[in-house]
């Protein structure tokens, strides 16, 4: 191989290299980040029959200490929907994290140590639900000032439903 050949090899060899090393840099490399927010819960309580909104229900919240947010200085509370069953409380700053890189950019939040239960007039109780679970912490979105979460309950009436089981009928004859 004469010696232009094999620059020229060796040239287009280096170029590859540098346009590879500068590709991954670029798109290859993420930065892993953890931080903190604040955490607006939006609350929406609806009947599970109807899709309708709940007004003045009550979300009962026992705080439990420990967990990734500032603790709520009161360790029961409770919040009041308004006339479109929606009510909102702020968490404060909960832990972040993520990734962020040319192809990736990932949010994901721990929520408050909350246990959760609603109640309102004509309606069965709701299970306690808490809060910081997986499926929730998926779910916050994030925002400049603070993420937000929607958290939607749905409450069964009290009021007798139709039964699911047909009646018995006599036979014809």
């Amino acid at each position: 191989m004469s010696k232009p050949a094999h620059r020229s090899l060796l040239f287009g060899f280096v170029a590859l290299l540098v346009v590879g090393l500068v590709a991954f840099v670029a798109f290859g490399l993420t930065v892993k980040w953890v931080g903190q927010t604040d955490i607006e819960l939006r609350f929406v309580i609806t009947d599970a029959h109807t899709g309708q909104s709940i007004p003045n229900a009550t979300i009962h919240v026992r705080a439990e200490p420990g967990g990734f947010c500032d603790e709520h200085p009161q360790k029961t509370f409770a919040i009041t929907t308004d006339e479109n069953g929606r009510a909102t409380a702020m968490a404060k700053s909960c832990m972040c994290f993520g990734s962020k890189g040319t192809l990736k950019d990932t949010f994901g939040s721990h929520l408050p140590n909350w246990y959760i239960d609603v109640t309102a007039a004509g309606y069965s109780e709701a299970e306690p639900t808490y809060l910081d679970v997986a499926e929730n912490a998926r779910r916050v979105q994030r925002g400049e000032a603070f993420g937000t979460l929607l958290v939607p309950i749905r409450l069964r009436s009290d009021a007798a439903e139709p039964s699911d089981t047909p009646t018995k009928r006599s036979r014809p004859f």
